[in-house]
């Protein structure tokens, strides 16, 4: 069954479109100015990743430590976190995991990514459609015992949030990890106009799950992420 549940636009898009610097406005914090303008400013083999080079240096040292057989990333924009994600796997000689970008469309991304497929799969569907969310459950569960890497990085309000956790959260198991991405939205500290947010959508979600703790691998490196209290491990 391929149920698509509505999903909202993200009401950041149109700012990023007019201006990509839109969030260094909304903050006098030096910190968040460093990571906005490498926010920005990232490419990976030439291709533009929405991720601050912080965040980037974490998500590696949480692979090592992890070794996932799997990494599942919701929104991909132009596959440059894609490439990303498949090079730290080949870099820590993991090369049989495998990686699961899914998104509502790959036109973005250029056939360079795409015509990488082995062991890897892009999906160019709802990740909130139920269809989805049993296709990546087989994926998991085909490379099982081994440890599960899930980003939600796709539409950042609450309520798209809450539902990626809602379908996505069952299919981890104990010592896998969850990334919630852009929970420094609506205030926290920056977009304080963007309204409930991913920040809201973890506490609620914490609140109500105790299989789920925060993550404190690469700490050194946690000051500086757009994730804050987005770092999360299955116990």
């Amino acid at each position: 069954m391929n149920e698509r549940i509505p999903r909202e636009r993200d009401p950041a898009v149109t700012r990023r479109m007019v201006n990509p610097y839109a969030y260094r406005i909304d903050t006098d914090d030096d910190k968040w100015h460093v990571i906005c303008s490498t926010l920005s400013e990232t490419y990976w083999h030439g291709l533009k990743i929405l991720k601050n080079h912080f965040d980037m240096r974490r998500y590696f040292e949480a692979i090592r430590v992890l070794q996932p057989t799997v990494i599942v990333e919701t929104g991909l924009q132009n596959g440059g976190s894609a490439l990303f994600f498949m090079d730290c796997l080949e870099c820590l000689l993991l090369p049989d995991s495998l990686y699961v970008g899914i998104d509502l469309s790959l036109n973005l991304v250029p056939e360079t990514v795409k015509t990488i497929k082995h062991p890897h799969a892009l999906i160019e569907r709802d990740c909130l459609a139920y269809e989805t969310v049993a296709e990546v459950g087989q994926m998991i569960e085909s490379r099982r015992p081994g440890a599960v890497l899930l980003v939600l990085d796709s539409v950042h309000t609450q309520e798209h949030v809450t539902e990626e956790l809602r379908l996505y959260t069952p299919l981890l198991a104990h010592g896998d990890a969850l990334v919630v991405e852009d929970t420094d939205h609506n205030g926290h500290p920056v977009l304080s106009d963007y309204g409930p947010s991913a920040w809201e959508a973890v506490e609620e979600f914490m609140a109500g799950d105790s299989r789920f703790a925060h993550w404190e691998v690469g700490e050194m490196f946690g000051k500086f992420t757009n994730s804050p209290n987005g770092w999360l491990i299955c116990k």
